[in-house]
């Protein structure tokens, strides 16, 4: 979520668009509606480019100091105002990104070692 709707470029709003697969319109009504701008799987099985985009989003939000806030959801929760989540920021997903990258390594390592082939 966005809360400071006067600081937002259209550049960050093209990036949300893009990475949310909403409309420029949506996101522009989400920001100013102080709900949020985009849920979607950060994580796929091997698949990192999702979070690393949003691991650049977040840093430049935070870089430009536009007041955000981006939290963390099980796949089976919807958001709401009044639950509490894990807030997440671009130091939060740079470590999780990481530790999934080593957690892959060491499985296809492991795989090597019982099928060499």
């Amino acid at each position: 979520m966005i809360d400071d709707n006067d600081r937002v470029t259209p550049g960050v709003i093209s990036r949300l668009s893009r990475l949310s697969g909403k409309s420029f319109l949506e996101i522009k009504k989400a920001i100013t509606g102080h709900a949020p701008v985009l849920d979607k799987p950060v994580f796929g099985r091997l698949d990192f480019s999702v979070a690393r985009d949003m691991l650049s989003l977040l840093t430049d939000l935070e870089n430009s100091n536009i007041p955000h806030r981006a939290y963390e959801l099980n796949e089976r929760d919807m958001y709401s105002d009044v639950d509490t989540y894990f807030e997440m920021n671009s130091t939060n997903l740079s470590n999780m990104i990481s530790c999934r990258e080593k957690s892959l390594e060491q499985q296809r390592a492991i795989g090597r070692l019982e099928d060499p082939e």
